[in-house]
């Protein structure tokens, strides 16, 4: 299950989503998704003063209970601002949005079809951090809790495994032998 807000949120000790009608508690929000019965939750928030949120208890492993049936569970909130900084964003929309939407179709980050959520919270937080060295006058700090054991996987495309095969071609310029798999497209 995913949740993405991006919009306008308040200062100080309790931090609301703001409304054209009315404000909502983002813990309020937060915990009732956590309350979800779907095996893994993940909320994006972006709006000033974001990070000002609390992931209540770390799921602990029975041994009994498979690596399957534990990885994953629970839920993990993304925040493109900390708890006491404005986000920001100009023509082109909000800072965080852009680097999170880039993130998700980052073709870098994805590996067999998938982007792990902790390969994209990472992501975020450096470009953030890049950010924020460039732009003194507007910092965007990334804000990661997560109560989940492992992590959730987003499977973004589909994966068609590069067979080796055997190869021999000659001509009078150049004699291919095999073709082997590399790791990056430019490579390729």
């Amino acid at each position: 299950m995913c949740f993405f807000f991006s919009g306008h949120g308040t200062s100080g000790e309790i931090h609301n989503f703001v409304f054209s009608d009315g404000l909502l508690n983002t813990q309020d929000i937060i915990n009732k998704i956590s309350e979800s019965l779907a095996k893994s939750k993940v909320l994006f928030i972006d709006c000033c003063y974001s990070g000002n949120f609390k992931v209540e208890g770390t799921k602990s492993n029975n041994l009994e209970e498979s690596v399957e049936s534990f990885q994953g569970r629970g839920y993990a909130v993304l925040s493109g601002s900390n708890a006491i900084e404005p986000s920001y964003g100009g023509s082109n929309g909000s800072i965080f949005t852009n680097v999170l939407c880039d993130g998700l179709s980052n073709k870098i980050l994805i590996k067999k079809g998938e982007l792990s959520l902790y390969d994209l919270q990472l992501w975020v937080k450096r470009l953030l951090e890049i950010h924020t060295l460039n732009n003194p006058d507007t910092p965007q700090h990334a804000i990661y809790r997560a109560n989940i054991g492992g992590t959730i996987y987003f499977k973004v495309s589909e994966y068609i495994p590069y067979e080796k095969g055997n190869i021999y071609y000659e001509n009078e310029d150049y004699i291919i032998k095999s073709v082997e798999p590399v790791v990056t497209d430019k490579i390729k």
